[in-house]
Formats: structure tokens, C-alpha cells, sequence
């Protein structure tokens, strides 16, 4: 599956270039690793990518993705890195998310001691330098093993007495070499890196020439043979060595390696026009710039190519008649530029070059001018600038010609019907989509047909209250789907058919069409947004559906295209589930960004409400540190003008934490439970007010908000988290399942009512089932809560009667009971008779003799005591 996007870089592999003209940066570093999972199968492998610091953003991506990819164990990767890195070297990043995600073992090499030092100097020269020469080379190298060798390498060629300064040692080691060699060294030191055949021809010598100075150079210690490639020992070296020659003299170098490579090796674009431009030949230089950017987007390396295109950018303006020599305009280098950025994810860059590019074309080409409107209409979606993005669809829609009929057009109405779709137009958004169906039909195109196949269907999901038709519409999208329609347009189709699926909470058919559309990226060497939407939709629907460990193997299988989702929109899928799992330190990192994003006002994501309500379920596994109230509050007013998502799923967690803060550390204050009423109130009202039409998931969760209302109120609803139960149960969601029985269970014990023998059997059978999927997940803090209401409620889960009408009671070190030992943690607690009572689901009466029994076991007066013995006995448990 990786031959489609690596054979055109490794033609070894005998792939055929992918049928996109370009390689997806993603898609590409996946396939990598997914070669590299292959190998790890037959052998150990050790990988070692040296001198991160030095490496260009593809492979610092390479590396991180590797690092956090599920990896055979017989996979060792290894980095290298200068750690005195500038706080904003653009490795720290790359560095800080393999640290949270891979956790390595991370190993600082120290500078040599004296003793260490004197290994290195013996083992480069045994038994040639002296003790106090030792000393001297350890004073002067501090311990730096590269100064070390150099310091040696001066001494060994007669230079004595130590040179004070790196410079001049460097320097003193080419005092005996013959000129041959000088030169050489002067155009390796210009080339860095480069092929012996390149750098005879730089040097205007023979081969035999060039292998006897290459020869010498590396006795030195100078330079070192790899590969095909002469390098120079260590780059601190090359730096000090090129830095003496004149202006004049680097020009001249730079302008004979430019030719020689040009000549020898006319695929190195990107170095053959550093050296045009080093060399001051700036119109070579120009057409070298953006040729190499667009080898560099088609190899799946966008942040090279934005790079490439900016010098080239740069050089326009000072170069006569640059657009004849080039072939076309300075709009279409802008645009290309801004298509570099976009894939390199630096979107801001990428709108305002796109920005430029429709200045310029503006009235002077309109199907050019609208295929940059579309292009920016992208830029703004995925910056979830929605305004603009319809600005900008706008002016596309105005400036494309309506006759002849063409894809543009095409793809400006079905996006504009997406847009209506979005606001909840559903006329508009109909209007638009059977344009496009028309000027679809009128073309021919199968790819034009899709598209706007799915927006009518999108459209459609709006229209019909069931979503049934626009299900179906969907579906037949994907059918028609044959050789004759692209890769990247039947992502599309599969994206429409998931997004539908959604909406109709039908889960584990969205896994199918999932994994089938990261099949096609696989095949096709796709990815970008639809390949990165593809890998989503797969991990969270196994993640909704409570199959964790099944998703937490798919992340790191999947990393290369989930990469791009958690840059975009903090993917958390995984973080719900650890926070779950109560593996919190493990998210704190992720959450804390979480938490600052969503304290900028002007921070906004479609999914706004979704991540305010992990964080929220965060902070109150968390031991309830932060009050929900201003975060809820604050996300429900940024939310008024735009499309949000989970608004319903927020105001559950808001109102849970509510109910249980009132529960546990307000207890004994009642102001707070009115206070607490009124706040969740005004949510519902806030959320109920929209009117909208709720899918399957979305009712639920407004039910399940309710249900938490009724908690809070100190009158907890059975009924309706019976409902809420059993409609997870039929969605398939079973974390939501068993928390709702959980809570259910509760609602059925409380009060008077809850003592009854039909009470307690119903109860024990919904903490039996909502354990048993817990276990499953594995859920352990809902575990624990469950188990705990079954031990205050004195239930055995494991059989159907009640523990404390078969078991006999157990005393404990005190001597007490299982049920005195509860009410004696309470007591200890602070809680009153009845607080006791209504905790362990017994009368205050009851409650009452528990206490009175312990205080006579114990042999105490009152309370306060009672509390002492407990606390005195914990703390000797815990020594």
C-alpha cells in the first residue's frame, strides 16, 4: 500500500508516481513508518536521525511521527540534538510533543572529565601526546569532544603549544597540506555535503586528482567519505574553514558548484538555486526557486516548497522581464506560494498570499480570479473564519461565468450549499445544490456529478426532520463511485456518507465506510483534510461505541493522518477516554492548552461546546477543582452567532458537576442548591430557545441534561434515566449506557420509596449491567462509583439478593460491622443523622442506632471521638 506514495522517491520500490499531483506530507511520512513496521517484522531495525536541529520541517515531521507511531519492539529510534537550542529553535515543539506522546528514555551526554578526555586523546593518537599536554588540550576543550579531536589533530601536524582559539586550530590543521587539497577543501566547504563528480568539476580537476586530494583531506581528519558524498568531519568546522574566504572568492565558488550540480545533478533544485542566489545570478537563480518548489509540493514536502516560493517571490521584482522567463505571471507564483502554506498548515501566510493573487487577478481573468476565491474559501473554513469563508464564496460565485457551464461553477454552488447548510437554510441550501446538480449533468463529469451529489444530500439532512432520505442519497453517492471518478472526489462521497451516518448516530456503519476511504487514501497516496477526516470518523466511532483499546491501537497506526487533525482542532478523541479511564495526568498537558484556547474570546471551533465539555468532565474527575459555571456561561454566549456542536452534551457535564458539588461540599448549605437550580435553568432556557432539530446523539444528551436537572434538585427522575439508558444502549455508546444505569440505580434508591425490596432488586440489576460494561471499557472511576453505591445501598452485585439480608455481618479491626464502618466514615465526615441516612439510602432512625452502637463498641462519648479513632487509625495504616 506505501509503493503508490514512495515509489516516485525510491524507484526501487517500482511504484508508480500517485495519480494527484502531489504526495500528501502525511500520507507520505505513514508510509514510511508503515515500511518500517514491515521491516521491524523480519529484524531488529535502529534508526538514528542526527542533528535534529539542523533538519528541515518534513523530516523533524518524519521523526516526531515515528516517535509517537505503534512500533514494533524491535524498532529503536534514536535523535540526536544540540540541547542549547533558542527558545524558539522550531524543534522545542517537535520535542515537546514527543515527550508528552512517546515518553523516551532521554539521555544528556556530559562534557568529558579529565580522565575521559585522556581516553579520546589516546585512542586518536596512542601513546604521540604527553600528560601535561592532556592537561592543557582538557583546559582548553572543556571537556567538548569535537575541540578535543581538533586540539589533537593541531598538535599531531606540529603545532605547539595549544592554539587559544577553535579558529585557529581548525585553521593550523591545513598549514601542511598541499594547494590541491586547499582548494578542494574550499569548494567542500562552500557545497557542504556533495558528490566527488560535482565537486572535480567545481574545481576544475581531474578524477585522479580529485581522489588524490579527497584521499589526503581524509587522513587529516578533514573530511569524511560517505555514500557517495564527501563531507566535512563536523559542520563546525566547515563553518570556521568557509568563513576566511573573501566575498568575491564565496561568489565565485557558489557560481561554479550551481553549474556543476546543474550539470551533474539536475535534479537538486533547491540547492542548485541556493548557489545561483549565493552566487548573485538571480535570474537562474528565480527560475531554480520555483522550479524547486514545485518538485518540492509534488514530493510531499509543502513547508520546503513555501520556503522555495518565497525566495522566488523575493527575486521577482528584481528581476528584469520575470515573467517571460518564467512562463507565467507573478499571480500564479502566489498562488502557488499559497497552496505550499496551506498544505504546511500555516494558514495565516496561506490567506494572505491567496489575498494578493485575487488583488492582482481582479478584473482581468474571472475563471482564475474564482478558482482563487474557492482556495481561500478553503483557507478561511479550516481557520473557522466562517464569515469570511462566505465572503469569500461569494465573490466566487459572483465572478465565475455562469454560461459555459464548467467544475468551477460546480464546486462554487455546492459549497455555498454546504454554507446554507451550516446556518440551517434549508431552501437556499436546496437551490443550490439542484444547481449544481444541473450544471453537473449538463457537463458530464462524474466528478462534478459527486460533488454535488453530496452537497444536495447535505442539503437534505437539513430539510427532512428524519434524515432518512438524505441517508439514502448519500449511499447512492458512494455507489456511483467507479473508475471514472477520482480518488480525491470519492473521498468526498465517503465523507458525505460518514457525515450522514453521524447525524444518524449509526456508529458502527461508520467504521466500514471509515476504514474503506483510509484504504483509498493508502492506495492512492492521498491525504489532507478528506484523509485526515477519513482517520477521524474511524478512531471516534470506536472511541464513541467504548472500544478503547481498539482505538488507542488504530491512533498510532493511523498517526501520520491524525497528525494533522490534533494541529487543527485539538482532536480528543483519546483524551475522553483516558480521562475515563482515569489515566488523568496523562491528558493534564493537552487539557491545560484545552483550558487557555477556550479563555481567548476570539478562540472559536464549530466543536466549541465539545471541548468545553471534556474539559469540564476533566475538572471534575479532577476532585472538582474548577467551578463549570463561567466556562459554561462564556461558551454559551460565544456560541450564539455561530454553528455549534454539542451544546446539549456541555450543559450535561455542566449540570453533573453542579449536582455533584451541591452533593458533596456544599452539603449542609441550601442556598446553594437554589443558586445551582437557577444557573442550570438558565442554560436549558439559553439552548431551548434555538428551536433546532435534534438528531439521535444531540436528544439524548438534552435528555440526559434534564435528567441531571432533576439530580440536582434533590429529586432524582428513574424513568428518565431508564430512557436515557436505553437509548445509548440502542446507539451502541456504552460508557454513556452504564453511566445513565449508574445514575439510574441511584435515582431508584433514593427516598423512602428506595427501600423497598422492588426498589433495591431493580437497582442491584442496573449496577450489575452498568458494571459489567464498565469492566469491559475498562472505565475504573465508574467502576469504583458503582461498586460504592452497591456497598453504601448494601447490594451484592453478584447474585440478586441483598447482602445484608443474606450475608452475615463482618467486624473489622474496631470491631464493627461492614455498615457501622460506613457510618463512621461519614461521621468523621462531618455529616449529620439524616446526611448519614440519605448517603447510605437508610432512614435517620437508622442511621441514628448506627451511631449510637458505635460510640458503645467503642467505648466514647460523642462524635468528635468517634471521628479521632478513625482518623488516628488511618494515619497509622498509611505509615
Amino acid at each position: 500500500g506505501s509503493r503508490a506514495a514512495l515509489g516516485h522517491l525510491v524507484p526501487e520500490l517500482g511504484g508508480a508516481r500517485p495519480a494527484s499531483a502531489m504526495v500528501d506530507r502525511a500520507r507520505l511520512c505513514e508510509s514510511v513508518i508503515e515500511v518500517l513496521q514491515r521491516l521491524g517484522q523480519w529484524g531488529p531495525i535502529v534508526i538514528v536521525m542526527e542533528d535534529l536541529h539542523w533538519a528541515d520541517p518534513s523530516t523533524q515531521t518524519l521523526f516526531s511521527l515515528l516517535a509517537r507511531s505503534s512500533r514494533p519492539t524491535s524498532l529503536l529510534l534514536i535523535g540526536t540534538y544540540r540541547s542549547d537550542l533558542p527558545r524558539r529553535h522550531p524543534l522545542r515543539p517537535v520535542l515537546a510533543e514527543v515527550v508528552r506522546a512517546a515518553r523516551p528514555e532521554q539521555v544528556d551526554l556530559e562534557r568529558f572529565d579529565r580522565d575521559r578526555t585522556a581516553e579520546l586523546v589516546s585512542a586518536i593518537a596512542p601513546g604521540a601526546i604527553g600528560g601535561a599536554s592532556i592537561d592543557e588540550i582538557h583546559r582548553l576543550s572543556e571537556g567538548n569532544a569535537f575541540f578535543i579531536e581538533e586540539l589533537v589533530a593541531a598538535n599531531l601536524v606540529g603545532v605547539m603549544g595549544c592554539p587559544k582559539s577553535l579558529r585557529d586550530v581548525i585553521l593550523a590543521r591545513t598549514a601542511t597540506l598541499p594547494e590541491s587539497a586547499i582548494d578542494l577543501l574550499r569548494i567542500v566547504a562552500v557545497a557542504g555535503r556533495s558528490s566527488p563528480t560535482v565537486l572535480a568539476m567545481a574545481a576544475g580537476i581531474d578524477s585522479v586528482a580529485l581522489a588524490t586530494a579527497v584521499d589526503e583531506l581524509v587522513t587529516g581528519g578533514l573530511l569524511v567519505v560517505e555514500g557517495d558524498e564527501v563531507r566535512f568531519t563536523h559542520e563546525l568546522a566547515r563553518t570556521v574553514f568557509a568563513s576566511e574566504f573573501a566575498p568575491e572568492t564565496l561568489t565565485e565558488i557558489h557560481g561554479d558548484l550551481a553549474r556543476s550540480i546543474a550539470a551533474v545533478r539536475p535534479g537538486r533544485l533547491g540547492e542548485i538555486a541556493r548557489h545561483w542566489s549565493a552566487a548573485q545570478c538571480l535570474r537562474p537563480a528565480l527560475v531554480s526557486w520555483l522550479a524547486a518548489g514545485r518538485v518540492a509540493m509534488a514530493d510531499g514536502a509543502p513547508s520546503e516548497a513555501e520556503g522555495h516560493f518565497g525566495r522566488g517571490l523575493e527575486l521577482w521584482n528584481v528581476v528584469d522581464d520575470a515573467e517571460s522567463l518564467v512562463g507565467t505571471d507573478h499571480a500564479a507564483v502566489l498562488v502557488d506560494a499559497a497552496a505550499a502554506a496551506y498544505h504546511a498548515r500555516h494558514l495565516e501566510r496561506a490567506i494572505e498570499l491567496a489575498g494578493h493573487a485575487v488583488d492582482e487577478l481582479a478584473g482581468r481573468d474571472p475563471w482564475r480570479e474564482g478558482d482563487v476565491w474557492l482556495r481561500l474559501r478553503a483557507m478561511y473554513r479550516f481557520s473557522s473564519r466562517w464569515d469570511e469563508c462566505a465572503w469569500a464564496l461569494e465573490h466566487a460565485l459572483a465572478v465565475i461565468p455562469t454560461s459555459p457551464p464548467s467544475a468551477a461553477r460546480v464546486e462554487a454552488l455546492a459549497d455555498a450549499a454546504l454554507g446554507h447548510g451550516y446556518a440551517k437554510r434549508a431552501k437556499e441550501a436546496l437551490a443550490c445544490a439542484e444547481e449544481a446538480l444541473a450544471v453537473a449533468s449538463s457537463l458530464g463529469d462524474a466528478d462534478a456529478i459527486v460533488l454535488a451529489r453530496n452537497a444536495f444530500s447535505a442539503a437534505l439532512t437539513i430539510a427532512d426532520p428524519t434524515g432518512q432520505s438524505a441517508l439514502e442519497q448519500a449511499r447512492a453517492t458512494v455507489a456511483m463511485c467507479g473508475p471514472d471518478v477520482s480518488p480525491e472526489h470519492t473521498l468526498i462521497a465517503y465523507n458525505g456518507l460518514t457525515n450522514s451516518l453521524a447525524l444518524a448516530g449509526r456508529y458502527a456503519e461508520i467504521i466500514d465506510v471509515a476504514a474503506a476511504g483510509v484504504e483509498l487514501v493508502q492506495s492512492s497516496g492521498l491525504g489532507g483534510p478528506l484523509g485526515t477526516a477519513m482517520a477521524s470518523y474511524w478512531l471516534g466511532s470506536l472511541m464513541t461505541l467504548g472500544r478503547w483499546s481498539e482505538a488507542e491501537e488504530l491512533s498510532h497506526e493511523l498517526a501520520g493522518l491524525l497528525a494533522e487533525a490534533s494541529e487543527r482542532d485539538l482532536f480528543l478523541y483519546m483524551e475522553i477516554a483516558l480521562i475515563r479511564q482515569g489515566r488523568l495526568d496523562e491528558v493534564r498537558q493537552t487539557m491545560e492548552r484545552v483550558r487557555a484556547l477556550l479563555g481567548q474570546s476570539d478562540f472559536w471551533l464549530e466543536n466549541l461546546c465539545e471541548l468545553g465539555a471534556v474539559l469540564v468532565e476533566f475538572d471534575h474527575a479532577d476532585d472538582w477543582r474548577v467551578d463549570p459555571t463561567a466556562l459554561v456561561d462564556d461558551l454559551l454566549d460565544r456560541c450564539r452567532s455561530g454553528v455549534s456542536f454539542g451544546e446539549w452534551q456541555l450543559l450535561g457535564s455542566g449540570i453533573a458537576a453542579l449536582a455533584d458539588r451541591v452533593e458533596s461540599a456544599d452539603r449542609g448549605r441550601p442556598g446553594n442548591v437554589t443558586t445551582s437550580m437557577a444557573i442550570a435553568n438558565c442554560w436549558i432556557d439559553r439552548v431551548a430557545s434555538r428551536a433546532e432539530r435534534l438528531g439521535p446523539e444531540e436528544s439524548l444528551e438534552r435528555q440526559r441534561a434534564l435528567a441531571e436537572l432533576s439530580r440536582l434538585q434533590r429529586s432524582p427522575d428513574p424513568a428518565a434515566w431508564s430512557n436515557v439508558a436505553d437509548g445509548w444502549e440502542e446507539l451502541g455508546m456504552r460508557y454513556e449506557e452504564a453511566y445513565a444505569r449508574w445514575r439510574g440505580a441511584e435515582a431508584r434508591l433514593a427516598g423512602v420509596g428506595g427501600r423497598s425490596s422492588t426498589a433495591r432488586c431493580a437497582a442491584a440489576e442496573l449496577l450489575r449491567r452498568a458494571r459489567a460494561l464498565a469492566i469491559d471499557l475498562p472505565a475504573t472511576p465508574l467502576m469504583q462509583e458503582i461498586e460504592s453505591l452497591a456497598r453504601r445501598a448494601g447490594l451484592n452485585l453478584s447474585r440478586t439478593a441483598m447482602a445484608s439480608e443474606q450475608q452475615a455481618p463482618q467486624s473489622d479491626e474496631l470491631g464493627l460491622t461492614r455498615r457501622e464502618r460506613d457510618v463512621l466514615e461519614l461521621v468523621a465526615c462531618g455529616l449529620s443523622n439524616g446526611a448519614i441516612g440519605e448517603r447510605l439510602f437508610i432512614s435517620r432512625k437508622t442511621a441514628s442506632v448506627h451511631v449510637s452502637n458505635i460510640l458503645r463498641k467503642l467505648s466514647l462519648d460523642n462524635r468528635i471521638e468517634a471521628a479521632a479513632v478513625l482518623h488516628r487509625l488511618q494515619a497509622h495504616a498509611s505509615n
